[in-house]
């Protein structure tokens, strides 16, 4: 800037642009940060399906993404959950709705009955909070991913700190 008679003062303000940095974090079930279940009413509602990676049918699936602690805290722009279907042939026209869970889980003990060794579900099949997607099943999936379902909201409120992350139920 320059003043009245054409010379300039120096300053000791500046301004400075400084780029948002965005970070990408994949968590995939092939790596530890993600715990996961098999539910099955009926005849199973006592067994436990933790450690399994594959059932031809089951009546609910439970996850729990293990957040990183350096994203506590930080803005989520963006969040999707997508499964690996083998066959969803019986499931086509139907959909999956993604509920919140609403009380904690241990993966190696939780059944259709029981969210740990020690604590039933007060509802069996998992206590469910608001439903915060729904997975549309339109055609025979084998072999495939399902089309992405936005869950940031819920990622938000885990890494403000607003809600507990018990997970996901499908």
């Amino acid at each position: 800037a320059q003043n009245g008679n054409g010379e300039s003062s120096p300053s000791n303000t500046e301004t400075v642009y400084v780029a948002d940095e965005t970070f990408t974090i994949r968590l995939a079930v092939r790596d530890t940060e993600i715990v996961d279940a098999f539910l099955q009413d009926g005849s199973f509602s006592d067994t436990n399906y933790g450690g399994t990676t594959y059932l031809s049918s089951f009546d609910r699936f439970i996850l729990r993404f293990i957040l990183p602690q350096s994203l506590m805290g930080k803005q989520i722009i963006s969040a999707g959950l997508s499964f690996y279907v083998w066959s969803a042939g019986n499931a086509v026209g139907h959909q999956f709705n993604l509920y919140e869970v609403t009380r904690d889980w241990t993966e190696g003990d939780v059944t259709w009955n029981t969210a740990t060794a020690e604590t039933a579900w007060t509802s069996p099949g998992g206590d469910l909070g608001g439903r915060v997607g729904i997975l549309p099943i339109p055609t025979n999936l084998d072999h495939v991913y399902t089309d992405e379902v936005e869950i940031r909201e819920l990622v938000q409120a885990w890494t403000d700190g607003t809600k507990p992350n018990y997970g996901i139920l499908l």
